[in-house]
């Protein structure tokens, strides 16, 4: 058998030796073919495959992130929608407490305000009054005093400075 294979070139346009070495390449052909080029082919197909379920997983697993992204922005925006209703509500209540307690304390400022002033009427009233009886207690006095004497200008002069002298002295 390893006559047939040996190469020799002075028989190589021999018709019967081509035939030969064509038949040992078909040979070599099939045989390759059957144990090389089909597991070959086996494999790049495998891996083929492989690499293309890797990619629509990646995919799959792309969109879902994509999906969850949007979700957690919903949620983001849900949420700072509902911050800055609560601040708002928050800054509301603040403002309306605000304006209550400085209304109130405007009501209670005008109340202290209208009781100072009725006190000071009364204050006046009295001071008035008192003042009325000052005065009838002073005329009542020089009347005593002129009956009791006779006066000249002179005298009606000091009577009259006395008296607010009196007088004055009285209301300090």
């Amino acid at each position: 058998m390893f006559e047939l294979l040996s190469f020799d070139l002075s028989n190589i346009f021999a018709v019967d030796k081509i035939f030969l070495y064509l038949l040992n390449f078909a040979i070599l052909f099939v045989a390759l073919t059957f144990l090389v080029y089909k597991p070959v082919k086996k494999f790049i197909e495998d891996r083929q495959k492989n690499i293309q379920n890797q990619i629509a997983e990646a995919e799959t697993k792309q969109k879902e992130a994509e999906s969850m992204k949007s979700e957690y922005d919903n949620l983001l925006k849900t949420a700072d929608a509902e911050i800055n209703k609560r601040y708002e509500a928050a800054d509301k209540e603040i403002t309306a407490k605000a304006e209550y307690a400085l209304n109130d304390a405007y009501a209670k400022a005008d109340d202290i305000r209208k009781k100072a002033e009725q006190e000071i009427a009364q204050d006046k009233t009295r001071a008035f009054a008192e003042f009325k009886e000052d005065i009838a207690d002073i005329a009542i006095d020089m009347a005593a005093d002129i009956l009791s004497r006779e006066i000249s200008a002179k005298d009606n002069q000091k009577i009259i400075d006395d008296c607010l002298n009196d007088w004055s002295s009285r209301n300090d």
